[in-house]
């Protein structure tokens, strides 16, 4: 069985961090971010205020099973 996703199942990178109800931090560690103050970078594309780099964007999408996708940065969830 292949299970398809519509627009309708996917979520913003917020909408998903609310959902398992964790800090930024624990998305951080939960999306393999690092750097200086990875909680502010994830901070940044949850609010909109950044778009992650490609490669993180392909993170993103692998670490959330698919939950959050490219599009949902672009304003293409529903």
């Amino acid at each position: 069985m292949v299970a398809i996703m519509t627009l309708a199942d996917t979520k913003t990178l917020e909408e998903y961090r609310k959902t398992l109800n964790i800090s930024y931090l624990a998305l951080a560690g939960l999306l393999g971010i690092t750097g200086a103050n990875p909680a502010r970078t994830v901070e940044r594309w949850c609010k909109g205020v950044r778009k992650p780099e490609p490669a993180n964007m392909r993170r993103i999408v692998k670490r959330t099973n698919g939950s959050v996708t490219p599009g949902s940065f672009y304003g293409l969830t529903q």
